[in-house]
């Protein structure tokens, strides 16, 4: 974003500011990768005297300059990402560039990583972890019991799925909420298209794959 790096990612690809860290000044000339400068320890030093009083969240990053003048860059790696921060420091001098604190980044930046740092069980310690212990084993018997019901309660030769009713009801809201989720998570939307193809294309064609799946009878409304 505008108001710093990101440390989080959509479809698998490394976030584009450490990949642009990684390349340095060179990044995306057609995959080229120019040398960078020696690290010098004494530069070393001064960075890691300038960061100690900052109380950066560890585990923390140290990353040499890329070309020639530029500053070492300083980042954590703190599982609880609201902790996080970044800075830069001048290597010849010792001289504080720039940090960037967690609250300084953009708002969208901060609610995902509060999310992630929930999702990952670090966003309040202990707690956080046993929540998502629970919420996982409750899951886990859901998925189960389910199953179990549906064997002891299902109609002989039949799926056993609710019937669709003669006349359809589908509120604009509920049509808007399911187009927009298809619009914004395109794998899900892609799949509800696939699904609704193949049923109409080919389920609905196969006589005993259709009375399997109840698509051939409908609930009186």
């Amino acid at each position: 974003t505008t108001q710093g790096p990101v440390d989080w990612t959509i479809g698998g690809k490394a976030p584009t500011a450490k990949a642009d860290a990684m390349l340095g000044a060179h990044a995306g000339h057609d995959g080229m990768v120019m040398a960078a400068p020696p690290i010098r320890p004494a530069e070393l030093g001064r960075v890691i005297a300038t960061v100690r009083p900052l109380r950066i969240a560890p585990p923390v990053l140290l990353s040499p300059p890329a070309h020639e003048g530029a500053p070492w860059a300083v980042s954590s790696d703190a599982a609880d990402r609201p902790l996080r921060s970044d800075a830069q420091v001048d290597g010849a001098t010792g001289r504080l560039v720039g940090r960037v604190a967690f609250a300084d980044r953009h708002w969208i930046d901060r609610v995902i990583g509060y999310g992630i740092a929930a999702h990952e069980g670090a966003l309040f310690g202990i707690a956080n972890q046993i929540l998502g212990t629970l919420t996982a084993l409750l899951l886990t018997v859901l998925a189960v019991s389910g199953g179990i019901m549906w064997w002891r309660r299902r109609p002989t030769g039949l799926l056993g799925a609710p019937l669709p009713q003669n006349r359809p009801r589908f509120r604009i809201g509920l049509v808007a909420a399911i187009v927009g989720l298809g619009v914004y998570m395109p794998l899900f939307g892609t799949t509800l298209v696939i699904v609704l193809v193949v049923e109409r294309v080919v389920l609905r064609r196969i006589a005993k794959t259709r009375r399997w799946l109840g698509l051939g009878r409908a609930a009186s409304s």
